[in-house]
């Protein structure tokens, strides 16, 4: 046990240099049962121990493995008083700093035992303290209480189209999650929208379907236009300026003007816009100018569905 100068004894511990004032910021919240939790609180925990490990072994003529530690750091590679350094800065980052605190509390004598004894056998200390230990988790891709592999194996879970619920921790259904374009229990099919474009022994490739290439004829409406979305499409209305149709956004994807409407380089603009513009330029001595529609190019707001 630490002399007393090197700490103070936390109402929340009784291992003395385990307790540092952060302990204090952990007494108000409630240890979380739900494993997911103790997972990631245990995860912070261990990356902000290993970030104070380094710190302490730079600030100790530089940083290195367990061996070269020992070598040159000497007895302060392991002793109680690296330990209270190391300590008063876990928890300083991470999802939540209370959780993690907690999560320390509640462990201190295996966080001991694997730093007194247990360093050189298991070096991994995150598998060791998460997983094998508290086992509030799981390797990555397996799940649940016993960490069962995740649907397709943990080499190729989910077909690599998905995510499996509850990886890594010891809750979860195992539940693939498809990415977008993808569905199935194991997330090897195609989604509405989607057609397959790959496939091999191990997954496959849905890209988007292109209704609007696929059928110039899917918007029923003749003054509407389809435009392509993700999975999707949707119709919108021509440009005030078009007549007959349109085969996109702006006056410049008209089939013909509409009535007031001069086509100006494929692009109908208002006539008496066009006439003034030209007179402009014939009072100027200037050659007429080709008049701009930039403000009717922009895609029109009025979506009317999305089918």
């Amino acid at each position: 046990m630490l002399p007393r100068m090197f700490g103070w004894i936390s109402p929340c511990s009784t291992h003395l240099y385990l307790a540092t004032a952060v302990c204090l910021s952990a007494i108000a919240s409630v240890y979380s049962a739900d494993l997911k939790v103790q997972c990631q609180a245990c995860k912070d925990f261990v990356q902000t121990f290993w970030q104070g490990h380094e710190n302490t072994a730079k600030s100790n003529f530089g940083g290195g493995n367990t061996d070269w530690e020992e070598t040159r750091l000497g007895s302060y590679a392991t002793s109680e008083t690296r330990l209270v350094e190391i300590m008063e800065h876990s928890c300083t980052s991470g999802t939540d700093k209370d959780q993690c605190h907690q999560f320390v509390e509640h462990n201190e004598e295996p966080i001991e035992k694997w730093y007194f004894h247990l360093q050189k056998a298991f070096p991994n200390f995150e598998k060791w303290l998460c997983m094998d230990n508290t086992r509030v988790c799981c390797p990555p891709n397996t799940f649940g209480p016993d960490c069962e592999p995740c649907p397709g194996g943990t080499e190729n879970p989910c077909t690599g189209r998905g995510t499996c619920e509850g990886s890594g921790t010891r809750e979860g259904s195992g539940a693939c999650r498809c990415q977008k374009g993808y569905s199935g229990a194991m997330c090897d099919l195609c989604d509405s929208g989607y057609e397959i474009t790959d496939r091999n022994d191990t997954s496959i490739t849905c890209e988007d379907i292109d209704e609007c290439e696929l059928d110039p004829l899917t918007c029923k409406i003749a003054s509407e236009y389809c435009f392509n979305t993700e999975g999707s499409h949707k119709c919108y209305k021509c440009h005030p300026a078009c007549h007959g149709g349109c085969s996109g956004a702006g006056a410049g994807r008209c089939k013909n003007c509409a009535d007031g409407y001069i086509q100006v380089n494929g692009t109908c603009i208002d006539e008496q816009v066009a006439l003034k513009e030209q007179d402009q330029a014939l009072s100027d001595n200037k050659v007429p100018v080709e008049a701009s529609l930039s403000d009717h190019q922009s895609l029109p707001n009025d979506e009317r569905t999305d089918l």
